[in-house]
């Protein structure tokens, strides 16, 4: 089957009698398009200014549309963690998915959360959640699913705000497959909340660890869920 795309430059023209903006953003109606779409295998919306609506109108007519779908492209968006859980819905039907590329919005270790709880039962194989404002917590949580999974080949979670500890932490996960995690070149530890800096690390790392208990815990059941 001949693979089929949607592009920033073709989303634009679709909506070129409505404004002649360069910067404008992609209104909803052209989402509300996809449900048309069924042999869509690429969708890429990076840097269209989307926007927790414009991303929450198109997952969600690509919830029951473009079931080949194989590669999601919206970075630069400004999504924040508000639009995760309709993104999960999204993903959960798109189990053919090779790739997602969220990176440069701002999902927050609540949006990574949601993301990384729905990667396990997807084919995919690479995932940039990179300048989005992780720390340890959201970083961890899909280095854990990530590992795991069968024929994966890239996580890029560059250019976050992941500790010291996390860093040590994500890099003892892929001590074995090295090759399948991204460089750390962009990331900030400094702005991360958890290095030994202040009388409240004891408490941090306490929170820490019953975070990532109650994560592997929710994971097992959201997994079997779907």
């Amino acid at each position: 089957m001949a693979e089929t795309s949607l592009t920033k430059k073709e989303a634009m023209k679709e909506n070129e009698s409505e404004s002649t903006c360069p910067d404008m953003k992609l209104r909803v109606p052209v989402s509300k398009s996809f449900s048309s779409f069924n042999f869509m295998t690429i969708i890429n919306l990076s840097y269209t200014n989307l926007e927790n609506e414009g991303a929450i109108a198109l997952v969600n007519a690509l919830e029951n549309s473009a079931p080949s779908l194989k590669a999601i492209e919206v970075a630069g968006n400004n999504i924040t963690y508000e639009a995760a859980p309709d993104i999960s819905a999204c993903l959960a039907a798109k189990r053919h998915l090779k790739r997602l590329n969220l990176s440069n919005n701002d999902l927050k270790d609540e949006g990574c959360f949601e993301i990384a709880y729905i990667m396990e039962p997807l084919e995919v194989k690479y995932v940039d959640m990179s300048n989005n404002n992780l720390t340890r917590e959201g970083a961890l949580s899909l280095a854990l699913v990530a590992v795991k999974k069968e024929g994966f080949e890239m996580l890029n979670i560059d250019g976050n705000t992941i500790s010291f500890e996390g860093i040590e932490e994500i890099m003892e996960i892929f001590k074995n497959c090295p090759k399948l995690l991204g460089p750390f070149d962009e990331n900030d530890p400094y702005e991360g909340d958890e290095d030994d800096v202040d009388d409240d690390d004891d408490d941090q790392e306490w929170e820490s660890e019953s975070l990532h208990e109650d994560f592997e815990d929710e994971f097992v059941s959201v997994f079997y869920f779907y």
